[in-house]
């Protein structure tokens, strides 16, 4: 009886057989990043045949975990009555509930807070304001009246996305600047999409255990 044995020779031992941008897996030289898992958002990039893990331009987090958009960088990518938070990249009212004195009004214009007396009365704004009881005038009619974001809700201009619950834990709300109404959008995070109970699933695993 006869017997053949074939030889199946090595691609590589080691990564530096391998070009660049591939790495020695099971003596073949192959893509790192194809046996790599990145966080949610993030980009694998091979370098010196190692997989990396990297958040795109214009987001930032842990590119093992998550990366996120980045809302602003600077004051002028926010709204007039918003400031870039520099530290989390996102915008923020200028306006928070202890800018001013209890009895003055807040008004956030160019960025910036700015405290004053209600009409009738006097003072230092951010300490207190005397003079006549105020009478307290609505603050909006309709949604036009109000800045970018912001709803006129019991005659007040208010961010429907923080005012109630309206998404769920795993969706972002996002408020669209329609008019004559604000739209509230609930959006699932990049790559998910919402299935039949409301829940943010991820696009490949949602259809493969999808019934037919």
């Amino acid at each position: 009886m006869l017997t053949f044995s074939y030889i199946i020779s090595a691609e590589c031992n080691v990564d530096s057989d391998c070009p660049y941008d591939r790495a020695c897996i099971g003596q073949k030289c192959l893509d790192p990043c194809r046996v790599t898992s990145c966080g949610r958002g993030a980009e694998c990039r091979v370098q010196s045949h190692q997989a990396l893990c990297f958040c795109p331009q214009g987001t930032q987090g842990n590119a093992l975990t998550s990366c996120v958009a980045v809302q602003c960088q600077y004051n002028e990518d926010c709204a007039d009555h918003e400031a870039c938070d520099r530290l989390n990249r996102v915008c923020r009212p200028v306006c928070e509930e202890d800018t001013c004195a209890v009895t003055a009004q807040c008004v956030g214009r160019q960025h910036q807070a700015m405290c004053q007396c209600p009409a009738g009365t006097n003072g230092n704004p951010y300490l207190e304001c005397k003079g006549r009881e105020p009478v307290e005038a609505p603050e909006c009619e309709q949604d036009a009246d109000c800045p970018s974001q912001h709803a006129c809700i019991n005659q007040k201009c208010q961010n429907p996305c923080k005012i109630a619950q309206l998404c769920s834990a795993d969706q972002k709300c996002k408020v669209q600047d329609t008019l004559p109404l604000r739209t509230v959008m609930c959006e699932c995070p990049p790559d998910t999409i919402t299935d039949s109970n409301g829940v943010c699933r991820t696009i490949c695993k949602f259809y493969i255990n999808r019934k037919f």
